[in-house]
């Protein structure tokens, strides 16, 4: 029996034209980013993300295995996002990584918009 090993992932919400989508504000472009955690044990019960200080609602749980416990948010800058996965043999569980990287990992950067979005994103 193999064990696959959680991954926190993060990805664009893409338009249908396949661009990411984003909301304006005061200049800068808020991206619509989707979090979750794929490959979680089948026994866990919620996942925990930890988003910027920034946010009104920094620390977001959620409950639903049947999405990868999938969580939105818009992002016009970059930080570090963690995931704790609780109600697991895996207790205590936690991933984390840059945004950016996430995105990267997720899309690549061969397509200009994904690419010029991930910059934006690190540049701010």
């Amino acid at each position: 029996m193999s064990l696959q090993k959680p991954n926190l992932r993060a990805s664009f919400v893409l338009g249908a034209d396949n661009r990411p989508e984003y909301v304006e504000r005061d200049g800068l472009r808020h991206y619509k980013i989707r979090l979750c955690v794929e490959g979680a044990p089948v026994e866990s019960a919620s996942v925990t993300y930890r988003l910027h200080s920034s946010y009104w609602d920094p620390v977001r749980e959620v409950f639903d295995p049947e999405h990868s416990f999938a969580e939105n948010f818009t992002s016009y800058g970059d930080f570090n996002v963690s995931a704790s996965v609780s109600g697991s043999s895996r207790a205590g569980l936690i991933l984390d990584g840059q945004l950016s990287d996430l995105l990267e990992a997720s899309h690549g950067n061969s397509d200009k918009a994904i690419a010029d979005a991930i910059t934006d994103i690190r540049d701010h």
